[in-house]
């Protein structure tokens, strides 16, 4: 987390498809495992270079809702940003890979990234 600025920041929703839960009754072709999906809701911080971390916020039943609330998040951080104040314990936010494009982007640096989340869901 230490390569993100601290003083070129913008915050913005990110929501990600997740498993929540199981139900064998709802299994079917397409669904062996009955698996029931969620919306993980993160709040997303990225400076003008393209480097960004993230806070997962909650999960959602609803990507809307997700939206909804998340946008709340990123005004109040946007605010206390603006009034000098970094979010609490931003130096514990995730690490997330550069913007695609951007100054801080490189191709060697993203498939290190992807190899790292393959090495995580095995």
């Amino acid at each position: 987390m230490s390569r993100i600025d601290t003083t070129t920041l913008r915050f913005y929703p990110l929501v990600d498809v997740v498993v929540v839960d199981h139900d064998p009754e709802m299994a079917d072709f397409a669904n062996p495992t009955g698996a029931r999906h969620g919306f993980a809701g993160f709040v997303v911080a990225e400076d003008a270079r393209g480097e960004r971390c993230k806070l997962y916020i909650k999960t959602y039943q609803s990507e809307s809702w997700a939206n909804k609330d998340l946008s709340g998040w990123c005004r109040s951080l946007t605010r206390r940003y603006e009034s000098g104040k970094l979010p609490v314990a931003f130096d514990t936010w995730q690490h997330l890979y550069a913007a695609y494009g951007s100054e801080a982007y490189s191709n060697e640096e993203a498939l290190e990234w992807e190899r790292s989340i393959e090495d995580d869901i095995r």
